[in-house]
């Protein structure tokens, strides 16, 4: 009888041993399950600090590679600058030459009388305007002798008043470039041509084609540069120019 009551609290015992170890592995493999998710939770957000870590690292070489691009293309737009400076110096030595010399003089119309109604060199809009002003990509501060009127592909340009070639051929800083002597002082240029259709010492009329507009990649589009001087200094040619 007591071996029997011995085995049976034994077994009693066994059951409540086994029933805790259920219990046991039931949170053990709760915890497990709990343990494996933030696992993977951990994993997944180790490949997004991974991929973030590389499109940040991506985008920092952009940067870099943009910024050393930036400085690039400020230097030589600086560069470009100060060419423009020496070579509008040199016009005006150009033009002073052409006054001085009797064979380059031109004894016109008087072209004062025109200010405000002169035809417009070719047909287009007015990219990049006369006068002072800051260069919208480098913040730089620019000075314009003249003015890029922008117009389509094979665009003609023409003399906006009769007067003598003074000067056809390429200029540093201007490219391709026509000058013409109006007399009394006043002198038009048409530059960034692509092609020239007139020699220097020709007698032109007014709005007689000078040349086809070339491109520069100061503007996007096909564009002329235009200036109107008097005795070599740079006047605004919007306003002598009429209305299109």
């Amino acid at each position: 009888m007591r071996r029997w009551k011995y085995l049976q609290a034994l077994s009693a015992n066994e059951h409540k041993s086994l029933e805790r170890f259920k219990a046991d592995l039931a949170v053990f493999q709760r915890k497990k399950e709990k343990l494996i998710a933030m696992l993977n939770k951990y994993k997944e957000q180790e490949k997004k600090v991974q991929k973030a870590e590389l499109s940040l690292e991506r985008e920092m070489k952009r940067k870099e590679l943009l910024l050393a691009s930036v400085r690039k293309e400020k230097s030589t737009y600086q560069r470009l600058l100060r060419e423009l400076r020496k070579a509008s110096a040199r016009m005006q030595k150009i033009i002073r030459q052409s006054e001085q010399r009797r064979a380059s003089q031109y004894a016109g119309s008087d072209f004062r009388r025109f200010k405000g109604k002169l035809p417009w060199p070719v047909q287009g809009t007015v990219a990049i305007p006369y006068g002072s002003h800051k260069d919208p990509r480098f913040n730089t501060p620019v000075f314009r002798n003249g003015i890029y009127v922008t117009t389509g592909e094979e665009a003609i340009a023409a003399a906006v008043h009769s007067g003598k070639v003074v000067f056809a051929d390429w200029f540093e800083g201007y490219g391709q470039l026509v000058i013409v002597n109006h007399g009394k002082g006043y002198h038009s240029l048409y530059g960034n041509l692509g092609e020239i259709f007139l020699r220097t010492g020709d007698i032109i009329s007014s709005e007689e084609a000078v040349g086809k507009v070339g491109s520069s990649g100061v503007t996007e589009e096909p564009s002329l540069y235009f200036e109107i001087r008097y005795k070599g200094k740079p006047l605004n040619p919007s306003q002598w120019l009429g209305r299109q």
